[in-house]
């Protein structure tokens, strides 16, 4: 899509070492935009250093935007003053920019409010701040527009909706159970043919409340073939809280990176992922890349579970409902029943419509609804 102007967009945070998302972020727009957007990258983050970019010949022939999604890039620290010195500045130098320069503010939201950010009450001040100055608010479900709407009826025209881009390919193709590598993976972790695999994967954190996932999978009884992998980085010392609350001998709990090369192993080997989202969740990329490689989903009810339909997995509400849901699969199971390739080639066929081409389409439209 030719533009008319040239668009000069500054993303924060301009790079994500654990995720893609932000890659495939800009890559959508600069598609989009063809030759006419310019992602331009801030040294470590820092707002600031915008300031260097205002004196650029470039910068008055551009629309400039800053494309923010997660807010804690700007005041993040585990050290309250510090935190508050830092959306203070902040917030008062994106006024600057709009005031005096004509910039432009957008903010994808993925959160309800910060994952696991030691000051709660910052992170609510810091958010209501920003949506003093954005431009346009850009929300991932439809369920999450119609309620931002009605929460906030004052920015009812600034709010849009554009779906999370899927992750079809993005980490290889589609192994299925029956290949020797994924076959091998299994054999590493233990588990056999018949083995009933749920999967928890990517950051080890208290935001996804493994705790009770694994306290409602050892309610499954243990004469079932089934299993429990816990896979991902985390604290060291959460992981050992996690270790010992797992006294089943059927939960495998590993501490590390899932190089991006074997992402689609783990998910070749799983009969479900299983995610227990706290309150602070809003949008899954884990659920996005499970339904990307046909994975059957167990999650909690999120606004992002919106897309799960029936034939793609489970939703539940509490502890009660999770441990409901594993027993009956498991009493259902008494053989293994592997996901079939046509089921999972379904699944893969229905998320493809959320295409980050398509998401990129929409962004570079709202863009130039602000120049």
């Amino acid at each position: 899509m030719k533009l008319q102007k040239q668009y000069r967009v500054f993303v924060l945070p301009g790079a994500n070492k654990n995720n893609t998302y932000i890659d495939l972020f800009i890559s959508s727009i600069q598609t989009a935009g063809a030759d006419s957007v310019e992602v331009v990258k801030l040294e470590r983050d820092n707002i600031y250093t915008i300031r260097k970019n205002l004196a650029e010949p470039a910068f008055f022939d551009s629309v400039n935007i800053i494309h923010i999604h997660w807010p804690t890039v700007l005041f993040g620290s585990r050290f309250a003053i510090k935190s508050l010195f830092l959306i203070t500045r902040n917030i008062l130098f994106l006024r600057y920019l709009k005031a005096c320069h004509n910039f432009k503010i957008v903010w994808t939201v993925h959160n309800f409010f910060a994952h696991d950010y030691p000051h709660p009450w910052i992170d609510r001040l810091a958010e209501g701040l920003l949506r003093t100055v954005v431009d346009r608010i850009i929300v991932q479900q439809k369920i999450t527009l119609t309620d931002f709407q009605n929460r906030f009826p004052q920015k009812r025209e600034k709010i849009s909706y554009i779906p999370h881009g899927n992750y079809i390919d993005v980490y290889g193709g589609l192994k299925s159970q029956h290949l020797p590598e994924v076959q091998n993976l299994r054999k590493q972790f233990g588990f056999v043919e018949k083995d009933i695999v749920f999967l928890s994967f990517g950051a080890i954190a208290p935001y996804k409340s493994n705790e009770k996932i694994i306290q409602a999978f050892q309610k499954i009884e243990p004469s079932a073939t089934v299993q429990l992998l816990i896979v991902g980085k985390g604290r060291e010392e959460y992981v050992h809280v996690l270790q010992k609350a797992a006294s089943d001998p059927r939960i495998v709990i590993k501490n590390g990176f899932i190089p991006n090369d074997q992402i689609s192993q783990y998910l070749g080997m799983a009969d479900y992922s299983v995610f227990y989202y706290d309150a602070s969740e809003m949008t899954s990329g884990g659920l996005i890349l499970s339904l990307s490689y046909g994975v059957p989903v167990i999650i909690r009810n999120i606004p992002a579970t919106e897309i799960v339909t029936p034939t793609e997995g489970f939703v539940f509400n509490n502890e009660k409902e999770l441990e409901e849901i594993f027993v009956r699969i498991a009493r259902e199971s008494t053989s293994k029943k592997s996901i079939s390739d046509e089921n999972r080639h379904a699944t893969i066929n229905r998320i493809k419509n959320q295409s980050w081409s398509n998401s990129g389409q929409e962004l570079i439209k709202i863009y130039g609804e602000l120049s």
